[in-house]
């Protein structure tokens, strides 16, 4: 049985917002392997990624797939081994611009498939169910036991950026989780998923910066916001459709 009072070291990544062909995702990235690299050695028994891997789900499945799996090639090169990995799924990586056009799966998918064999789970794949509990043996002998909750999906709908909390999965993983544990297993769980499920006071307050979007994107949100409630408040705009809740 796992040691439920041994550490865990968790390398925890998120809104890696990967594009193609582009100069500022690029220099993100090389940011963020130049400093895992000087800053090591890392005694990592985990990596989570949790949303927003890809910055736009209308990416070709083929361009995407090359585009990730670099990218985790890179990361453990940082890292100096292959650390289990585990992707979650972001509504960036569902829908175009992350919040326009139907729930689409079909990168995901693709990712799932193109990594298998490798130490990489790929959540938001277990549809219809949106919650997933990994086996035991995924990433070694934790201290804890790894779920996933897709907080992505969207049954119909053209427009937004957030997804469904739905009692029937929260269920569904209380079972999975009773199945796999003994009577004597008192490991917590750490839940993964994209959306946070209460409003920050970090960034949930912060206003939306005029310079950082084009003439036309400023003017829908000026607009939008004697419409939608906090519509000039970043996060606040992005929960009022849907994003947080």
């Amino acid at each position: 049985m796992p040691d439920r009072d041994r550490s865990m070291n968790v390398i925890h990544l998120s809104d890696l917002h990967l594009r193609l062909d582009d100069a500022a995702s690029e220099a993100a990235q090389e940011s963020l392997m130049d400093c895992l690299q000087r800053n090591g050695p890392w005694d990592a028994d985990l990596i989570a990624v949790t949303g927003d891997v890809l910055d736009s789900a209308d990416m070709p499945e083929e361009a995407a797939v090359d585009l990730v799996t670099a990218w985790c090639q890179r990361l453990w090169r940082a890292l100096g081994r292959e650390v289990p990995l585990i992707l979650v799924p972001g509504n960036h990586d569902r829908r175009t611009n992350g919040m326009l056009s139907p729930q689409s799966d079909r990168l995901f998918a693709a990712l799932k498939v193109a990594l298998r064999g490798r130490p990489v789970w790929v959540g938001g794949c277990a549809q219809p169910l949106l919650a997933e509990v990994l086996p035991d043996d995924f990433a070694g002998v934790l201290p804890c036991q790894l779920c996933i909750y897709d907080s992505t999906f969207l049954g119909r709908g053209l427009f937004s950026a957030g997804g469904t909390m739905r009692a029937e999965d929260l269920l569904q993983m209380a079972d999975l989780l009773r199945r796999q544990r003994r009577p004597d297993d008192d490991r917590p769980v750490l839940l993964l998923m994209h959306h946070h499920l209460v409003p920050t006071a970090v960034t949930d307050t912060e206003r939306v910066k005029e310079g950082d979007a084009s003439v036309l994107i400023n003017t829908l949100r000026s607009t939008l916001a004697h419409v939608v409630a906090h519509g000039e408040s970043e996060e606040l705009f992005m929960t009022a459709f849907g994003a947080g809740t």
